[in-house]
């Protein structure tokens, strides 16, 4: 077989120009671990994962690090990031004088994943 530019093998474009990518660099998430119930939570899973097959020990994470990524995106100008700041920071400043958020949320979470498969 004969393989020109653009065509693919074993899955990969061969000889076709090479695209720069923009990898992202940034990330919104909710930190979970804030509270000791969650933390508790976690390390129950853990353990019940870990007693089925010890081999899943690399792919846990420290339960004091739990968090639920919203957004993960690609911020190349200085104008973005500062733009993405800002808006972090006026929801910070918005939520902290929001009552209800004191109290416990309840949520229903589909299609949960982690970076590490």
């Amino acid at each position: 077989m004969v393989v020109t530019q653009g065509q693919l093998a074993g899955g990969r474009r061969v000889g076709a120009p090479s695209e720069k990518t923009i990898r992202p660099n940034f990330f919104f998430a909710l930190q979970v671990s804030q509270s000791k119930a969650v933390v508790a939570a976690i390390k129950s899973v853990h353990s019940s994962l870990l007693q089925h097959s010890a081999g899943l020990q690399a792919a846990l994470v420290e339960p004091e690090t739990a968090h639920l990524t919203i957004l993960v995106t690609a911020q190349q100008a200085q104008d973005d990031v500062q733009r993405a700041e800002a808006a972090m920071e006026s929801l910070a400043a918005d939520t902290a004088l929001d009552s209800t958020l004191a109290q416990p949320l309840t949520l229903t979470l589909e299609g949960l994943s982690h970076f590490r498969h």
